[in-house]
């Protein structure tokens, strides 16, 4: 029997179905169920190298509504997995997927939750940096959570969590033999794998979190003789760089006297901090909408260095990227309110000095972090559609 659809999501569907098989995500491969149906799609997810992952062949399958993009779609593992936010059926708990209600109990903001900027790839990013990071103030799987915080806390010495996932791990292989798929155990591997050549730009609806590619490609474009489009920094690096992967961003006199520096590294906004004789190198863009991090203020929060943003007031760690939050755990009697981690959601980069020069190394940590999706060309037209979204329904500050 045929699905009652509409013609904007089968487009969108459509759309994006082409984008992912042209610029596949990294460590995914997707496929509908069935050829003529486009709201039901088959997702292989290759685990990432150095997780406890690493080898694994996961498969799971997306549903989407025939409203959508209004509505999130369901992700559902087929393959049997042990994690603090999948539940017993292979349903995934994860904010992204869930409608934009505002649920006081939920712990979430609606910000958080779906809207129609959304797409199947930020989906897949998100999976693939829950896999890696799971949320435990919310467990969809009790147990697996206190399991996983015991081996987190004790930094691996409790292996019960992690001998749990290498089983699930292995027990895949038969079925990507079966599939006649060879899995990624190497990061060379994964990343060659799954990336094709950057070729036309897709829709401006789609999220690209190859920036680099996108950057090559401007670069060809340009005019050379185009004097004011040169970037000193770019000149300076090919002088200064003294090992791959290092970027030129400055004298070190300069940058402790500017405090607060906005480079374009290979495409990617990075905000140089100077704070009490530390340099920290951050993505310039909150995760959160996007907001510049640029004039934001450094407190001390929960023992941790923290850069707030100045439009919604996210508090975002400089060393690791985690955004911090006041609540309470319910689960507690009684309950008392502290600080919270909702995890890395902010990229952080590595700065080294050398004879008075300064350079950043962009992260290189598989799997997506929220504050890719402002990066890039794409970047700047989700900032966009987020300034204009806000400017429709102002967002609260949260003041926490």
């Amino acid at each position: 029997m045929a699905h009652q659809t509409t013609p904007s999501s089968q487009k969108a569907l459509m759309m994006e179905l082409k984008s992912l098989q042209e610029q596949p995500v990294e460590g995914f491969r997707i496929t509908l169920v069935e050829e003529a149906d486009l709201y039901n799609w088959e997702v292989a997810i290759f685990g990432p190298p150095n997780t406890l992952y690493e080898g694994g062949y996961f498969k799971a399958h997306i549903k989407f509504p025939v409203d959508y993009p209004y509505s999130p779609p369901t992700f559902r593992f087929l393959t049997k997995m042990w994690h603090p936010n999948i539940y017993e059926n292979g349903d995934v708990c994860i904010s992204i997927l869930h409608p934009p209600v505002d649920d006081p109990q939920s712990g979430e903001l609606p910000s958080e939750r779906w809207n129609p900027t959304q797409n199947v790839r930020t989906i897949l990013l998100s999976v693939i940096s829950l896999l890696n990071e799971p949320n435990t103030f919310s467990p969809a799987n009790v147990d697996a959570s206190v399991m996983f915080r015991k081996w987190r806390d004790s930094k691996g010495k409790d292996k019960e969590y992690a001998e749990i996932i290498r089983k699930q791990v292995i027990s895949t292989a038969a079925e990507a033999e079966r599939d006649g798929v060879k899995v990624p155990t190497t990061l060379a591997e994964y990343c060659v794998q799954t990336r094709v050549p950057s070729q036309d730009s897709s829709s401006d609806l789609l999220y690209d979190d190859l920036y680099d590619d996108d950057m090559e490609e401007e670069d060809e474009d340009e005019d050379e003789s185009d004097m004011e489009s040169v970037d000193f920094y770019k000149v300076m690096e090919g002088k200064n760089q003294t090992a791959p992967g290092l970027h030129f961003v400055g004298k070190k006199d300069d940058l402790i006297q500017a405090k607060r520096s906005f480079r374009t590294l290979d495409g990617r906004d990075v905000l140089i901090i100077h704070h009490e004789g530390v340099f920290h190198a951050i993505d310039s863009y909150c995760h959160h909408a996007g907001g510049l991090l640029q004039n934001g203020d450094i407190e001390e929060i929960n023992g941790k260095m923290c850069i707030i943003c100045p439009k919604h007031k996210y508090k975002i760690t400089l060393a690791e990227g985690e955004c911090l939050y006041k609540g309470k755990d319910p689960r507690e009697n009684p309950s008392v309110t502290r600080w919270f981690s909702k995890g890395v959601k902010q990229r952080i980069h590595v700065v080294t000095e050398s004879d008075g020069n300064v350079f950043v190394k962009l992260s290189v940590s598989p799997g997506w972090i929220e504050s890719d999706y402002y990066q890039g060309e794409k970047g700047k037209v989700e900032r966009a559609k987020a300034e204009a979204a806000e400017k429709e329904n102002p967002i609260k500050e949260d003041d926490d």
